[in-house]
């Protein structure tokens, strides 16, 4: 019996076609995405002091890392108090 495995075939990380609208699309959202957040940070620098924009932009970071899941993983029951204290 042929293993399938081995069968498949090999897919390469590189490619030599050229961008699609989709492609372009995602580019375009994350440089948009990427580069809002220098333009949003000289307008916050304008009205409140830049601790407090420091202050914000960990904030929202550390928020938005809460609600995404973290990676299943099994913990000790003796660790359980120690996880307790940071959540």
């Amino acid at each position: 019996m042929p293993d399938p495995v081995a069968s498949a075939p090999v897919r390469s990380l590189s490619s030599t076609r050229a961008f699609g609208a989709m492609d372009w699309a995602m580019f375009v959202s994350m440089a948009g995405i990427w580069g809002s957040s220098f333009l949003f940070i000289a307008i916050g620098l304008e009205s409140i002091s830049p601790g407090l924009v420091t202050l914000l932009r960990v904030g929202l970071g550390a928020l938005t890392l809460a609600v995404l899941p973290g990676p299943p993983m099994a913990v000790d029951p003796a660790d359980r108090p120690t996880l307790t204290v940071f959540y």
